[in-house]
């Protein structure tokens, strides 16, 4: 998935992948921003997309959660 127009600069200390799920049998694409492992356990934010699928859009919000201090997917 491509990401859309950056909002703002690269943020340092950000770990960020697509992730593979399978859940009954169907398979899913998502993606993950998360702060540095350093933080400790961090509480999971559930971005959830329109029926359209996985956008640019839902990435910068996984993105801007991780900012926050939360963990996007």
């Amino acid at each position: 998935m491509k990401r859309s127009t950056p909002f703002w600069a690269k943020a340092e200390g950000l770990t960020e992948r697509a992730l593979d799920l399978e859940f009954h049998g169907v398979h899913y694409k998502s993606y993950v921003v998360a702060p540095e492992a350093e933080l400790g356990t961090r509480p999971l934010v559930l971005v959830i997309h329109n029926y359209q699928g996985l956008k640019g859009f839902d990435m910068d919000v996984a993105e801007y959660m991780a900012r926050l201090g939360y963990v996007g997917m």
